[in-house]
């Protein structure tokens, strides 16, 4: 009996203690905790860290931590280093679990630099149509660049399409324009409300070398296209 007291006793104190620490790590990005070098440096001391430093486990707590600064301060002289982070997720191992790849992991993006782009806003866009183009290495980079480059749309995601294919059909190189065709039609398929669907689908059959999207689907090339 007094044994059976102690272990519910211990077990209670277990599970207290255990409430405490995911309440802690929960409220604080885990970068955070593990990135005292970078505490009190500048966004562009973040930016130059970022140029310099591999994407290793190693390194990951400070990446997310620099990241997460430039995203929180809009730095956008980071932008270029940003794109080569694409798909770098904070905290290491997590899975997407929805079409959409920029998620939220227990309140915090798990994808850093495409948190800090949406940020920055439509300035970041031409960085993010080249890292399409030509510089995103994976898949998954790719499927990041489409869901920031639509998430900045987000209030006018056939624009965000419409402009995705003009950039498709005026590039004569095959795999950039190989690339862009990809992200158009992911961009019309994952990211165009059900009301938005049919336009989307259509601007994906149009044909844009001739004119500005904005001529062809009735909308306009900015508007409000910030996060």
């Amino acid at each position: 009996m007094r044994t059976s007291t102690v272990i519910r006793s211990n077990l209670k104190f277990w599970l207290v203690s255990l409430g405490m620490a995911l309440t802690v790590s929960a409220g604080t990005p885990l970068a955070a905790q593990e990135c005292p070098s970078l505490q009190s440096a500048s966004p562009n001391e973040h930016a130059s860290y970022l140029e310099k430093t591999p994407d290793s486990r190693r390194n990951s707590p400070c990446i997310a931590f620099a990241l997460k600064k430039i995203g929180e301060h809009r730095y956008e002289p980071a932008i270029p280093v940003l794109t080569k982070f694409l798909q770098f997720r904070w905290p290491p191992g997590v899975n997407q679990k929805q079409r959409r790849f920029v998620l939220e992991h227990d309140g915090f993006t798990i994808y850093p630099a495409a948190e800090a782009l949406e940020r920055i806003g439509k300035v970041s866009l031409p960085a993010v149509l080249d890292a399409m183009k030509t510089t995103a290495p994976t898949h998954e980079a790719m499927e990041v660049a489409v869901s920031v480059w639509m998430t900045i749309y987000k209030d006018q995601a056939p624009a965000g399409v419409a402009l995705l294919k003009q950039e498709a059909d005026k590039t004569t190189k095959a795999l950039p324009q190989q690339r862009l065709g990809w992200a158009a039609f992911r961009a019309a398929t994952g990211w165009c409300n059900s009301s938005e669907r049919p336009q989307c689908e259509a601007i994906l059959e149009s044909h844009f070398s001739e004119g500005p999207p904005s001529q062809a689907v009735g909308v306009q090339r900015g508007g409000n296209t910030s996060h």
